[in-house]
């Protein structure tokens, strides 16, 4: 049988997409193997853990995905800062990233502004946080 270029690389390129789809479900089950005996966070539960690989997650992520650790990061933030008026805060997540320490000073902004807090400012520039009121003149 004699195959022209196209045709054989069509043949190539449905092997590939087919060996990486073999391979991506085989490492869902895996991570579903590994994550059997790990214990859980109370909140978690397996159907939880399955979906959460479905969907794409890391290993890392699902362990500490959706405990909360970050909202109470956000409200003792907020807390520290009220017991601390004119000192900055550096916002710093957990997770010890840049965009999980952008998304922690979003997470406290909007607290703020649904809790109508008054005189709690936020610099996304070094995300930083501030108490201090600015409408009163020195």
């Amino acid at each position: 049988m004699n195959f022209t270029e196209n045709e054989f690389n069509r043949g190539v390129k449905y092997g590939i997409e087919k060996s990486a789809k073999e391979i991506e479900e085989l490492k869902r089950r895996v991570a579903i193997l590994e994550l059997k005996d790990m214990p859980l966070h109370p909140l978690h539960e397996r159907k939880w853990i399955e979906e959460a690989i479905n969907n794409g997650y890391s290993f890392i992520s699902i362990e500490c995905r959706g405990t909360g650790r970050s909202t109470v990061q956000a409200l003792k933030g907020i807390a520290w800062l009220i017991e601390n008026p004119g000192k900055e805060l550096k916002v710093e997540d957990h997770h010890g990233t840049t965009a999980a320490n952008r998304n922690l000073l979003g997470m406290m902004r909007n607290m703020v502004v649904r809790m109508e807090l008054k005189h709690i400012h936020f610099n996304l520039g070094d995300n930083t946080a501030i108490f201090e009121n600015r409408e009163r003149r020195s």
